[in-house]
């Protein structure tokens, strides 16, 4: 998954996508789903109080009604 292997962990908070600031969960799905699969994307986010930056390569979401 792009976001584990972007080093994101359960309880981070997403504070901006490429500079984009996000204030709710519509926010971060809205900024991710206008990037192309491929597309590296650089995440800001919270961890225990600590501002943290990385990037993930976005990838194509899975079907989850495909075996």
């Amino acid at each position: 998954m792009p976001a584990h292997a972007a080093g994101l962990q359960a309880g981070d908070v997403i504070e901006a996508v490429n500079d984009r600031s996000i204030q709710s969960t519509a926010d971060l799905m809205h900024a991710i789903a206008v990037l192309p699969p491929g597309e590296i994307c650089h995440i800001t986010y919270q961890r225990n109080g600590v501002t943290e930056t990385t990037s993930a390569k976005l990838a194509i979401r899975p079907d989850p009604q495909r075996p």
